[in-house]
C-alpha cells in the first residue's frame, strides 16, 4: 500500500520519474529498514501542502483523504523534502501527532520534486521479503498502473503527432 500510495501521489503531482531506494542491512533487524521515496512531481507548494496537512478535505471524489495515513500504519514518520515554484524548499516530519509545520526556504535548486524517507518500521515482520523487492515492485506498479500508463501513452502519441513538423514537398 505504500507504494501505491506514493506511486499515486507522485502521478497526480505531474511526475514523469519515480524512484524507489530500499534501505536495509539485515532482514533480522527490521526496525533498520528505510524506504526512500522520490519523484519530480511539482512538490509541496503552498496549496499541496495545505491538501495534505487535512485530513478527509479531498477535492475529487476519487480520493479519500486518508493515503498519508498509511506510511504510519508500517513506520513512526516520514521525513518530507520538497522543491517547488523554481527555487523554494519545503522541508517537514509527518508522525503521529503531526502540527502541520514546515520550513520554508529559498534554495538554488529550481527542479521540482519530493523525497520521502519513511523510518522507524513499526511491524514486527513483513508480511513477505519479497514485498520489498525490486521485481515484486515494478510488477505491483504495472499491474496497478497499466491503464493509467496506456491512456498517458496514448496522449503522448496524439501531442507528437499533432505537433511534429510536416514537410510539404
Amino acid at each position: 500500500m505504500i507504494f501505491l500510495e506514493a506511486f499515486a501521489n507522485a502521478l497526480d503531482a505531474g511526475a514523469t520519474k519515480f524512484e524507489i531506494n530500499i534501505e536495509l542491512p539485515d532482514f533480522r533487524h527490521l526496525q533498520n529498514l528505510v524506504i526512500k521515496l522520490i519523484d519530480n512531481g511539482v512538490g509541496f507548494n503552498d496549496s499541496r501542502f495545505d491538501k495534505f496537512s487535512k485530513l478527509l478535505e479531498v477535492e475529487e471524489t476519487s480520493h479519500k483523504g486518508l493515503g498519508r495515513l498509511v506510511y504510519l500504519c508500517y513506520f513512526d514518520s516520514v521525513n518530507i523534502e520538497s522543491f517547488y515554484d523554481n527555487g523554494k524548499k519545503r522541508t517537514f516530519l509527518f508522525y503521529d501527532d503531526y502540527k502541520k509545520e514546515s520550513i520554508v526556504e529559498d534554495t538554488p535548486v529550481i527542479e521540482s520534486g519530493s523525497c520521502l524517507t519513511l523510518t522507524g518500521f513499526n511491524g514486527e515482520r513483513l508480511k513477505k521479503n519479497e514485498n520489498i523487492r525490486a521485481s515484486f515492485l515494478k510488477r505491483l506498479l504495472l499491474e496497478n498502473f497499466y491503464m493509467r500508463f496506456l491512456q498517458c501513452k496514448i496522449i503522448e502519441s496524439a501531442y507528437l503527432h499533432n505537433n511534429q513538423k510536416r514537410n510539404w514537398w
